[in-house]
This record gives structure tokens, sequence and C-alpha cells, in this order.
């Protein structure tokens, strides 16, 4: 899930402006420790509501315990010219790894083998082939999409907190910053 946020003419986008006449070094360390900040507290929701089982389990010689998936949830910042970005995701990625399954309890999915589902056919949705089971007659597990969810709850409180991080370093820092000897 990406979102893309434009600043409008205001107050944040005097900081912006102040934030391109940092020397870059010192501005993208700004910048990261600010989104590092507003970040969690959506890192802490979707720990908060990832389902945890109720017991261990072995795959691959490995044991997980118990809320594996909640204590491989991690949140990301990115830093390229002219964008800034932070996240929060499964440790390795979707699919990925001994956490795969954090994707099939996110997304939802079917219990059963393919060859259950019978002949497939291919469609055209939006303009892209997709191919379907028309006969499919394996149980869907619904999904426990908790990291929709967790944004859905925090992303206001994640957008204040970085608002507030990016004023409060330009109110505080920039005249120190700008003063020339």
């Amino acid at each position: 899930m990406r979102v893309t946020i434009e600043i409008e003419q205001g107050s944040m986008a005097a900081v912006l402006h102040g934030l391109k006449e940092l020397p870059k070094k010192l501005g993208d360390r700004m910048m990261r420790k600010s989104l590092r900040r507003a970040i969690k507290p959506m890192l802490a929701e979707v720990k908060r509501m990832v389902p945890v089982g109720t017991r261990r389990y072995v795959r691959r010689g490995k044991v997980h315990e118990p809320g594996t998936l909640a204590k491989n949830i991690i949140s990301t910042t990115r830093i390229r010219t002219g964008s800034f970005s932070a996240a929060v995701g499964i440790r390795g990625g979707w699919y990925k790894g001994d956490l795969f399954y954090g994707s099939f309890v996110h997304f939802g999915h079917r219990i059963g083998s393919r060859k259950l589902a019978g002949p497939s056919r291919v469609i055209r949705v939006d303009g892209r082939r997709r191919r379907v089971f028309p006969n499919d007659t394996r149980r869907w597990v619904a999904p426990q999409p908790f990291l929709s969810d967790a944004f859905e709850e925090r992303h206001l409180e994640c957008f204040g907190v970085l608002k507030s991080e990016l004023r409060e370093f330009f109110s505080q820092d920039a005249p120190v910053l700008f003063s020339r000897p």
C-alpha cells in the first residue's frame, strides 16, 4: 500500500524549502530521524493487530514459537533524490522465507492442492490476462489484513507526528544551522 503526500503552499511548504537549503547529508539525517519517529505508531499498531497462533510448529527443522510473525514486523526508511519514504512490513518480504505464511494470513488463501481447483480459463481483467478456476471447490480462508487495518487506524497520527517533527527541527535548529561566522 503506497500513499503519496503532496505538500501545498503553507507552513509545510516552508519546511520543505528549508530542507532543500540544508546540506544533503544533514537534511537526509534529519528526514530519516523524523520518518522513524513518525512510523512508530503504525509499527506498534501492526504488531498489536497481527494474529498470534496458540501453538509452536516446526518447519524444515526450525521451531517457530507463537508470535514469530509479530516479532518480525519491521519498519524501513528510504531516501532517494526528491523523495522520502517509510514502510512497515514483514522482514524479508511477502511470500518469502520462514515467514511466508504472513502473506496468506494478510491476503487470504485457499486450502488444498491446486489440482483440486479443476481446469482453468484465462480471462482479461483491466487489460491484463488472469487465470481463473471457475469450478474451484477448495475452502477459502478469509484474510486478516493487519497491515491495511493498522494503516486505516494510524495514518493520520503518523502524518501529524511527521509534521510536528519537521516543524520542531526547523524552529529549534534552523537559526544555529544557517548562522554564518
